[in-house]
């Protein structure tokens, strides 16, 4: 039953990749594929926080607060475009201050030991957020509080890894950031490539986290629920797992880790993860399929494309 389950998923896996293809791709080629089954039961169990309400801004954030592992640093000035004539005021020096321009100061926040990370602002409604090593954004006298999220991913001594998520909270007035909740989730190691591990997952009741290199291009879907995936310096996509349902992952990479540098521009890696339980499993199904076409076959590709 397992094995006619895996067959079965293999070939969803198989059609999603092979979608869109030409004619030309029906000739045999010579690529590298490798497939992994994974036991979701076996995962270890982590939650990701959730977003934190407006309710929990705190009012202001003095400087003084501010984490020792987060930098604030002058990115520049943001000068506002004059619109019209200015106003004329009853004295000299009124019209002279009504005709200076407010200038924003501009602010970096970064980590103060970058690694991987992935800062970005956090919302209930987004499924696919863009983030960045370092965040800039504005300070002014305007009072206003807003919610910023820390991811950072490690690989630990035994082969593992950790995905530490920090709430912080940007005052614009004080041009500072303060702390919030934070955790720390632990990852397996799930497929390998060379012997090195390229993709971790951990699971929840509700879902199945992925955490994988930054990916180039990403598309997901799920018959139970909307997959949220944030980008950064890696990739994390948090898949919803429910009986009798399903889910899919097809993604492009550029590299996996510690690939030779001459493997990273010509051989893109696709990579295909389909999550399936039925309704007389405990626990879904992970099927990790890598797909990863030799020089010749995309040399010939781009020359079509030409």
């Amino acid at each position: 039953m397992a094995a006619r389950r895996a067959h079965a998923v293999f070939m969803g896996i198989s059609m999603a990749l092979a979608a869109g293809s030409s004619a030309a791709d029906d000739e045999p080629r010579a690529e590298t594929t490798n497939v992994i089954v994974v036991d979701v039961g076996d995962l270890p169990t982590g939650e990701i926080p959730s977003v934190p309400a407006e309710t929990d801004a705190p009012l202001g954030v003095p400087a003084w607060t501010q984490p020792a592992t987060i930098t604030v640093t002058a990115a520049g000035e943001l000068r506002p475009r004059q619109h019209g004539k200015p106003v004329q005021r009853v004295s000299k020096k009124s019209i002279i201050a009504s005709k200076r321009p407010r200038v924003a100061k501009i602010v970096a926040i970064a980590p103060t030991t970058p690694s991987l990370d992935a800062l970005y602002a956090p919302s209930n409604d987004a499924t696919d957020l863009e983030a960045q090593a370092s965040q800039k954004l504005s300070c002014g006298d305007r009072e206003s509080v807003l919610p910023l999220r820390w991811e950072a991913f490690a690989v630990t001594n035994d082969g593992e890894a950790r995905l530490s998520v920090r709430d912080l909270w940007f005052d614009a007035k004080s041009c500072a950031v303060g702390p919030g909740p934070e955790a720390t989730i632990l990852l397996k190691a799930v497929a390998w490539d060379g012997g090195r591990p390229w993709l971790y997952a951990m699971r929840n009741h509700d879902g199945v986290t992925l955490v994988m290199p930054r990916v180039t291009e990403i598309s997901s879907e799920s018959m139970v629920g909307a997959p949220v995936s944030v980008r950064g310096d890696f990739t994390r996509i948090t898949m919803p797992i429910g009986r009798w349902g399903s889910g899919s992952i097809v993604a492009q990479l550029d590299s996996l880790p510690g690939e030779p540098a001459d493997d990273r521009v010509d051989r893109p890696i696709e990579v295909g993860i389909e999550l399936i339980q039925t309704m007389s499993e405990k626990a879904p199904t992970l099927l990790v399929r890598t797909r990863r076409a030799n020089v010749a076959n995309v040399a010939s590709s781009d020359e079509g494309r030409e």
